[in-house]
Parts: structure tokens; C-alpha cells; sequence
């Protein structure tokens, strides 16, 4: 019961970053079945190399500088950068936003990096946690984060089907978007050192 629960608290208090972005994704290409599986693919795709990170540097194999995982920052920003500056045809901002990463076949590896984006802090809790737990406990606890997965993924699928919530999206996402990847790719820098680290080498 006590690594059900620490598996419950660490992935909830890592994954609460992720709520925002795939609500984004989710209300944006809601109607699109191949788009809707390239998130969930992508989410599980990234969740797995964070764990096989995790789990290789816990056993004292980590290569890693946090410094340097804070350059996936520039994922997310660079998302929402092509959004801002998409052109926009016939006046049309949900055209120049799906032209941009809702494709279904460009959204699988965006989703995949900006789940790495976010995944620092994801890090710091697994790779300490991991070192403590027997092969059970860690058998026990990875399987645990996919069952949580799989509810983060249709909790915010749910949100994202409401309507206000999608209509929203839709009117705002010109601006939305690019303001929330944005910031979310400079807080990950920030967070992760990587622009103390980058004034060190001037």
C-alpha cells in the first residue's frame, strides 16, 4: 500500500504540467481520430524514455546534466513560435494552427518531446525514488504511472470535448498556444539552469 501510494503522489505532483498542453492538443483535433491516437501514442512514447532514463540513472548509469535537459525547452517554444507566426489564410487562425503541429502526422513526435520538455521535474522525483525500491516495487510503481496515464489522458480528452472549453481553444489558440508553449519552454530553461549555464560559457 505504501508504493501504491508514493507511485500515486510522485505521478500526480510530476504530471500536473501536462494537463494544460493536452487539453490544447485534445480540443484542437478533437474530431480527428488519427490526430486523438498520435497524442496518446506520443504520451506514452515519451512517459516510457523518461522512466528508461530514470531507471538507467538510478542503477548509476545517469549521463544527463539537468543543464542540458533543459535545452528541450526550446520544443515547446519553437511550437508555439511557428503558431505566432503561421500565416494566416482568408483570415482563417484555425487554419494557420492546424497547418502548424495538429497534422496527425507531426503530432505523435511533438507530443513526444514535450512530454521530455516537461519531464524534468519528473526526473528529479524517479531517479531517487527508483534507487530505493526493489525490482517489485519498481515493477509495481512504472505499472501503476500507465494506469494513471491512461486516466490523465481521457480526463483531459473529456475536458477538452466540452464545448465551452473547445470553443474557447478555438477562439483564442492564435494567441493561446504560442503563449502557453512559449512560457512553458522558458520556464523548463529557467528551472533547469540552462540559462545560468549558457551565461557561464560567454
Amino acid at each position: 500500500m505504501s508504493v501504491l501510494f508514493t507511485a500515486l503522489v510522485s505521478y500526480i505532483g510530476t504530471s500536473i504540467d501536462y494537463i494544460i498542453v493536452l487539453i490544447l492538443l485534445f480540443a484542437h483535433i478533437r474530431k480527428n481520430s488519427k490526430g486523438i491516437m498520435a497524442i496518446v501514442l506520443g504520451q506514452y512514447v515519451g512517459l516510457g524514455i523518461l522512466l528508461g532514463i530514470s531507471i538507467l540513472a538510478a542503477y548509476g548509469l545517469g549521463f544527463i546534466r539537468e543543464d542540458w535537459v533543459g535545452f528541450l525547452g526550446l520544443v515547446p517554444i519553437f511550437l508555439g513560435l511557428k503558431v505566432a507566426f503561421e500565416k494566416e489564410e482568408e483570415g482563417e487562425a484555425e487554419e494557420a494552427v492546424e497547418s502548424s503541429f495538429v497534422k496527425h502526422k507531426n503530432v505523435f513526435w511533438s507530443v513526444v518531446f514535450l512530454m521530455l520538455a516537461l519531464g524534468g521535474d519528473n526526473l528529479g522525483v524517479y531517479i531517487p525514488l527508483f534507487a530505493a525500491f526493489s525490482l517489485s516495487e519498481l515493477v509495481l510503481t512504472i505499472g501503476v504511472y500507465f494506469v494513471l496515464s491512461a486516466g490523465l489522458l481521457f480526463g483531459t480528452y473529456k475536458i477538452a470535448e466540452v464545448n465551452k472549453v473547445s470553443n474557447w481553444v478555438e477562439k483564442y489558440e492564435r494567441v493561446l498556444v504560442p503563449l502557453v508553449f512559449v512560457g512553458i519552454g522558458l520556464y523548463i530553461m529557467w528551472e533547469s539552469g540552462t540559462f545560468l549555464f549558457l551565461a557561464n560559457l560567454l
